[in-house]
């Protein structure tokens, strides 16, 4: 069975009757990925695509407490809801969300800050 944290339960019917409620990750994938990270022992996750960061919550929880979700989104206001849960389920330290389109954002992550081959999963739930 799997166990949702309260805090992504609250974010996810927060925005069920929302207009765009289709962009949130399912609970079952977002599970998978949380399991997966535990089971490669990944540390570093690139997720393109936060929207109301529940699925980003689920990956914060697969990572260990010294390790990141870099969340990319193009709308800041999308993921303000997804802050507080983040914050109430322990792991917004685990978090950076940096906003702007994900394909520049990647680039500068690997031509200005040297992080190409640094992150163990990518995660691509955007516009595709």
């Amino acid at each position: 069975r799997m166990r949702e944290n309260p805090a992504a339960r609250a974010l996810r019917e927060e925005g069920a009757d929302m207009e765009r409620a289709v962009m949130m990750g399912a609970p079952d994938v977002a599970a998978l990925l949380r399991w997966l990270l535990k089971l490669t022992n990944s540390k570093r996750v690139i997720e393109v695509g936060t929207f109301r960061g529940t699925t980003t919550l689920w990956l914060a929880e697969g990572v260990p407490s010294d390790g990141k979700v870099v969340a990319l989104d193009i709308n800041e206001d999308f993921a303000a809801p997804g802050k507080v849960r983040w914050a109430e389920a322990g792991v917004a330290d685990r978090i950076e969300l940096r906003v702007g389109p994900a394909a520049d954002t990647m680039q500068r992550m690997v031509e200005a800050e040297g992080l190409a081959g640094t992150f163990d999963l990518v995660f691509i739930d955007a516009d595709k």
